[in-house]
């Protein structure tokens, strides 16, 4: 058996079933469309909310980030490491130096390395959700 991936985007809305807390999830390929009940400890472990259902939007962004664990680190006297652990487990790793170490602010080159792996954010999410909407186009 080979092993394939997909990207999907779903509407949910919360439901209980059987006394459980669970969505009920609709979506469509464009040539059928499904309706299934899944718990939502799979729910929210499986799906991501978007603000809206055409566009990545800024807000997603920054939810997405605060999921994530960061881990920050100096490195000798003006540098600044930030390793974020997505909640997909993906890693992005962002450096931060300054000219002189008298000027050396741990805080502002966390800012700053917070915002250059926001930045990498996006185009990963503009491919996944031109994924979803679309499938693979060949």
């Amino acid at each position: 058996m080979k092993t394939y991936i997909t990207a999907l985007q779903v509407q949910a809305e919360p439901a209980e079933l059987d006394g459980d807390n669970g969505y009920w999830i609709t979506f469509s390929d464009g040539w059928m469309t499904e309706k299934l009940w899944m718990p939502e400890d799979q729910f929210q472990a499986h799906f991501f909310p978007l603000e809206c259902e055409d566009k990545i939007s800024e807000t997603d962004i920054v939810n997405f980030y605060a999921r994530g664990k960061e881990e920050l680190s100096t490195i000798g006297q003006k540098t600044t490491l930030l390793n974020v652990t997505l909640p997909t487990g993906y890693n992005i790793v962002e450096a931060s130096s300054c000219v002189d170490p008298k000027n050396y602010s741990q805080e502002i080159g966390a800012q700053i390395c917070t915002e250059h792996i926001k930045n990498q954010l996006w185009p990963h999410f503009g491919f996944m959700l031109q994924w979803a909407q679309k499938g693979l186009m060949s």
